[in-house]
């Protein structure tokens, strides 16, 4: 039969082709099409073993409903929101975002009037200690843990970084100098405060070789005085 002579066939049982099928026109599936472990039946695409997708360039994901979900056993876990304000959702416990690449930092950027910034870094090859670009706002307490004295570095008027270090003992709240050898300003829980020494007596308390107190302004409610004292 001459190869124009079929424009049409029907065959009511299976057929086996050792060969490659080769087809120029549309190949019209309506149970399925099985591919080793992969069945395509419609819109679903199912796997009985690990699913690789490999691109020799880009993937592109277009989901014009807006969103695209990762699912584990049909309980959706991740949600992608794909629209003019997207998001990512996790759902089901627990959610973890990090590198597993040793002292890779991790970084929070975006864009400032066109400019790309790094609003918040992470570095893990110090533990993960943050830094923020530009400050920040804390809605509620902030609580430092640590077993020894943390310390908070200020920028002060010069430029320079100055560093000081905060803690508690015995109820009382402590600021230690730059060094962090030695205790300059304690507060305690009954409303004390010690220059010099952590337990204060009385309720201003001072101590020192060259301990001194001026002051400057009403000291008794009705009278104005400056001076020196100790």
């Amino acid at each position: 039969i001459a190869d124009d002579a079929v424009t049409s066939a029907k065959l009511d049982t299976n057929i086996s082709i050792a060969g490659t099928l080769a087809s120029t026109g549309v190949l019209t599936a309506n149970a399925g099409v099985v591919v080793d472990t992969m069945t395509l039946d419609g819109s679903t695409l199912t796997s009985t073993d690990d699913f690789i997708v490999d691109a020799a360039s880009d993937i592109n994901l277009d989901a014009a409903g807006g969103q695209v979900r990762l699912k584990n056993n049909g309980t959706i876990n991740v949600t992608f929101n794909v629209d003019n304000t997207p998001e990512v959702l996790l759902t089901g416990g627990n959610a973890f975002i990090g590198t597993t690449t040793s002292d890779a930092d991790l970084t929070i950027f975006g864009s400032d009037g066109g400019s790309n910034i790094n609003a918040l870094v992470f570095d893990m090859s110090d533990a993960g200690a943050a830094t923020f670009n530009a400050g920040g706002t804390f809605g509620g307490d902030i609580a430092l843990s640590t077993s020894s004295y943390p310390k908070i570095t200020l920028n002060d008027e010069t430029g320079v970084d100055r560093q000081y270090s905060i803690g508690t003992s015995n109820e009382t709240f402590i600021i230690r100098n730059e060094t962090g050898t030695t205790d300059v300003l304690a507060i305690t829980n009954d409303n004390k405060v010690g220059i010099g020494t952590t337990s204060p007596t009385e309720v201003v308390h001072i101590t020192g070789s060259d301990a001194k107190l001026f002051v400057e302004g009403d000291i008794s409610g009705s009278s104005t005085s400056t001076g020196s004292f100790g």
